[in-house]
């Protein structure tokens, strides 16, 4: 007597078996073949019950979005501003507490190493300050 295959086991547990007759009389004489095809049950049974145990989301708690604000603009604006501020400051310090005028004489046709700098700073009422 042959036996069935893998194959056609599985198909016949598919319903998938052409004939399926020839296969359940196998199978009621076969012991071999028979206790494949319990085995074979068995394991798709396991498979659909724990694939079937994945989908239970019973302990699984909802997601659920925090309400709270991004507090880290706060800190960006704050960033900025004080940034801002410094800025402004150095720019009056310069121009209203500090005014002077810088002159430099520089003779673009010669090599920078062969001229005489002289640098003169003035005051607002024209005084000569440094040289």
């Amino acid at each position: 007597m042959n036996c069935l295959s893998d194959r056609e086991i599985q198909e016949y547990i598919d319903n998938e078996y052409s004939t399926r007759q020839f296969a359940e009389q196998h199978l009621q004489q076969c012991s071999a073949c028979s206790h494949k095809e319990q085995k074979k049950r068995q394991f798709l049974d396991l498979v659909i019950n724990e694939y079937n145990h994945l989908y239970t989301y019973s302990n699984i708690p909802e997601f659920k979005i925090p309400q709270t604000t991004f507090s880290g603009y706060k800190k960006i604006r704050t960033r900025i501003l004080l940034f801002t501020a410094t800025a402004a400051a150095a720019i009056i310090f310069f121009l209203m507490i500090a005014p002077q005028k810088l002159e430099m004489e520089i003779d673009a046709n010669k090599p920078f190493h062969d001229q005489n700098l002289n640098i003169v700073i003035y005051s607002n009422s024209e005084e000569q300050l440094f040289r």
